[in-house]
């Protein structure tokens, strides 16, 4: 069975201040830190703790398997799978209010 911290999300994971539905996932492997931000739409409580234990065990596989490096952009990315990245991690850094 997974940790829950003290505010109810699996370890790891962080809501971010003033910023409903985003949560920042953080692993440290070998000394490093690796993070990123997953947006969930869910509210019910059991339903968001299932998600956010998905994504975070999801995060952990890919940091681990060296997938993960500078973002999910590599040299052998197209030009396409770029523009959506940058698409997903602007609308991120977006608050709504803007």
């Amino acid at each position: 069975m997974a940790k829950k911290t003290n505010n109810g999300l699996p370890t790891g994971v962080s809501a971010v201040k003033n910023r409903p539905n985003l949560y920042r996932l953080e692993f440290v492997q070998r000394g490093k830190r690796h993070s990123e931000y997953y947006s969930c739409e869910l509210t019910a409580k059991k339903e968001l703790q299932s998600e956010l234990q998905k994504a975070i065990d999801n995060f952990r596989e890919r940091v681990e398997s060296g997938s993960l490096k500078g973002g999910d952009i590599n040299a052998k990315s197209t030009f396409t799978q770029a523009v959506e990245w940058f698409a997903e991690i602007r609308k991120l850094d977006t608050r709504e209010s803007t």
